[in-house]
């Protein structure tokens, strides 16, 4: 596929947005404030028969109507202000009062002659790469049934600010980096590319527990299909709301059409890869999801991979976080990044079986775990880069510091990849996420986070 562009907007575009908010603030009684949808329960929209006697009221133009009764979907509350501009609210994190940053629902009822605006009023971040020139996320029913295009990158006049809208800051968040007294708001303009079509939007491409669970068991039926037992997929443990969470196990089994013996393949080292631990970093599943199609690839690299590693990934472990549209927690409310270093088999179950399972393989079996790579995305950052742990002097070998290999080969083989972007210090707020916790408690030298943009890189393609 092309490469995405970035939206390039003139320095007075900000200016403008600005200019029109305080208009909303000085003449109050131009603004229609009106509830269109509300999410109380979850995904109740006011009935067409409602929302058309509202259209013969203040406002020249019917009403949108909005929808977030889907897997992912995170809409709270849309509320019109002007004929064609929507105020937005975010569903918070389950069991929580905050994490929004995350956004996917669908829009019906429009017209492609008609250019709305969209205030998403209660983002968290004081920064976001759609103030570097990333979009959102479109996908029109009616374009893909005609044209068979799916999600692509729309809008314009966007702007990421800071709100007069005041955030209640629990104890948790108060050790939090992204804690601050004020919401932001994420502004965009779009059209439409049809009439009375449904349209999903979305902060980055989705990547839901059905996508994973129908990824795998294509790569299941193309290994049967080939013959091939390089892959075995098991349960690795079952999250709060009793969803299966996947282990994928991928090396090499025959050799010339004969089974490798047993005792090698225990001598092979193990490389454990995790990813989406935080529901609304998506780029994590397709990251994920490369990677397993690399591996059980006919190419001679991936067959060198499978002969010489035991790959264990666990491609999504915060599955239902994933199917109920969080952005960061699991539903216990809990931050599983943060659960690693005593991780609790009831309200993080998934954290507490991938310990374990690392614990398993290196001392139950006493195999050497290589790598750990846990991906991530990152809304703030451009490029690709990873976080590692600091390494003394005396931990060199042969005059060079383990940790830093890995990324400094990625830095010469992937063009996207910034070394001097990476980090290997650790910070106290990082002390219980995987990477650390595997690194000091588990001896795991190469463990990462790895680092994905949601915007790209310079002229990569967007996650």
């Amino acid at each position: 596929p092309p490469v995405e562009e970035l939206l390039v907007q003139p320095p007075s575009q900000r200016t403008s947005i600005i200019r029109h908010e305080l208009r909303r603030l000085v003449a109050p009684a131009t603004v229609i404030n009106r509830v269109v949808y509300d999410d109380l329960p979850r995904s109740t929209a006011l009935p067409p028969s409602q929302l058309a006697a509202m259209a013969a009221g203040q406002s020249s133009l019917p009403p949108l109507r909005f929808g977030s009764s889907f897997e992912s979907g995170n809409l709270k509350r849309a509320i019109q202000v002007f004929d064609n501009e929507y105020d937005l609210i975010l569903s918070n994190d389950i069991n929580t009062s905050s994490y929004c940053q995350w956004f996917y629902f669908h829009v019906e009822g429009m017209r492609s002659d008609v250019t709305y605006k969209f205030n998403i009023i209660n983002m968290e971040k004081p920064g976001s790469t759609f103030d570097e020139g990333q979009r959102p996320l479109l996908f029109s029913e009616r374009r893909f049934t005609w044209s068979g295009l799916g999600w692509l990158r729309t809008g314009h006049s966007i702007a990421y600010l800071k709100n007069s809208y005041k955030r209640r800051i629990t104890k948790r968040k108060k050790q939090s980096a992204d804690a601050g007294t004020s919401y932001y708001t994420l502004t965009f303009s779009l059209r439409f590319p049809h009439d009375d079509d449904r349209a999903y939007i979305a902060n980055a491409y989705p990547y839901t527990y059905s996508d994973l669970i129908t990824h795998v068991r294509k790569k299941q039926a193309e290994c049967r299909e080939k013959g091939s037992g390089d892959l075995m997929v098991q349960t690795l443990c079952n999250t709060q709301s009793g969803n299966p969470m996947p282990l994928l196990t991928i090396t090499g089994m025959t050799r010339n059409g004969s089974a490798v013996p047993a005792d090698e393949i225990k001598k092979r080292q193990v490389v454990v890869v995790s990813a989406r631990v935080h529901p609304g970093e998506t780029g994590a599943s397709y990251c994920a999801k490369g990677l397993i199609d690399y591996l059980l690839d006919n190419t001679e690299h991936a067959q060198w991979c499978r002969d010489n590693m035991v790959w264990k990934v666990i491609p999504m472990l915060n599955p239902d976080g994933v199917i109920n549209g969080n952005h960061r927690c699991a539903l216990s409310g809990r931050d599983l990044n943060r659960e690693f270093l005593r991780p609790s088999p009831v309200h993080a179950p998934t954290v507490y079986y991938l310990k374990e399972l690392i614990r398993h393989v290196k001392f139950g079996e006493g195999r050497s775990v290589m790598l750990y790579g846990d991906f991530h995305g990152h809304s703030r950052r451009e490029d690709f880069f990873v976080y590692s742990c600091g390494a003394q002097k005396k931990l060199e070998v042969h005059g060079l510091v383990v940790e830093r290999v890995f990324p400094r080969l990625l830095s010469e083989l992937a063009p996207y990849f910034t070394f001097n972007g990476s980090s290997f210090k650790v910070q106290k707020s990082k002390e219980t996420t995987g990477r650390v916790v595997f690194y000091r408690q588990l001896g795991v030298r190469m463990s990462y986070t790895l680092e994905g943009s949601m915007m790209g890189g310079h002229g990569c393609d967007f996650l």
